[in-house]
C-alpha cells in the first residue's frame, strides 16, 4: 500500500484542492431528505440535506487548517500516516486526537468533532512512510459554506493552554 501515492489517490479518487481549509476532497454522498436545523445548533439555513459525506486526503503540504462548524464531523480513517487532530470545544477547553490504524500505539480509527468547536487536522510526523493520510469525513447536517469559519490568531487569547498547537494550524 506505501506504494501508492498521494497523487495517485487524487487522480483515482478524483480529489480536488480544498480552498481556505487545505488537503484534498471529494463529495461522495449528499442525502437528498432534509432537515429542520432550528434544533440543531447555529446553522445558517433553516433545512439542509440530512447528511453529507467527503474523501478527505491529508498531506505534509496541505492539511486541514484549523475551522469552526455548526454541525458535526465524523472523521474515519483510511490508509496511510497517522494524524493529529486537534479540538477546541466552545467552553476553552480541548484536546489533541490521534487518528490512524495502530490501536496498539493509540491511535483511533475514527474521531468525532462535536458541533460548533475548531478543528484543525494534520500528519503526525512527514516521515512515516506513506507521506500522506485518507479519511472520509461525514457531516449532519450536511455541510454548507456559511456554516463554516476558519481560525486566525485570536484563538490563542481563547485557548492559552493551546496556543502553541492553535500556531500550528493555522500555517
Amino acid at each position: 500500500m506505501a506504494n501508492l501515492t498521494a497523487k495517485a489517490i487524487i487522480d483515482r479518487l478524483g480529489l480536488e484542492p480544498l480552498g481556505t481549509e487545505g488537503g484534498y476532497y471529494s463529495r461522495i454522498h449528499l442525502n437528498s431528505t432534509m432537515i429542520e436545523t432550528s434544533a440543531l445548533g447555529r446553522h445558517s439555513r433553516p433545512t439542509l440535506p440530512l447528511s453529507s459525506v467527503i474523501y478527505y486526503l491529508v498531506t505534509p503540504e496541505s492539511f486541514s487548517g484549523l475551522h469552526w462548524l455548526a454541525g458535526e464531523e465524523v472523521w474515519t480513517f483510511i490508509l496511510g500516516d497517522p494524524l493529529q487532530q486537534l479540538v477546541l470545544f466552545p467552553r476553552g477547553s480541548g484536546e489533541m486526537r490521534t487518528l490512524g490504524n495502530s490501536l496498539e500505539a493509540g491511535c483511533l480509527p475514527v474521531s468525532v468533532v462535536p458541533p460548533e468547536c475548531w478543528q484543525g487536522t494534520r500528519l503526525r510526523s512527514s516521515d512515516g512512510g506513506y507521506g500522506y493520510a485518507l479519511c472520509s469525513t461525514v457531516m449532519s447536517p450536511a455541510f454548507d459554506g456559511s456554516d463554516f469559519r476558519m481560525g486566525d490568531g485570536e484563538l490563542t487569547k481563547l485557548y492559552p493552554g493551546f496556543a502553541n498547537e492553535i500556531r500550528r494550524f493555522l500555517d
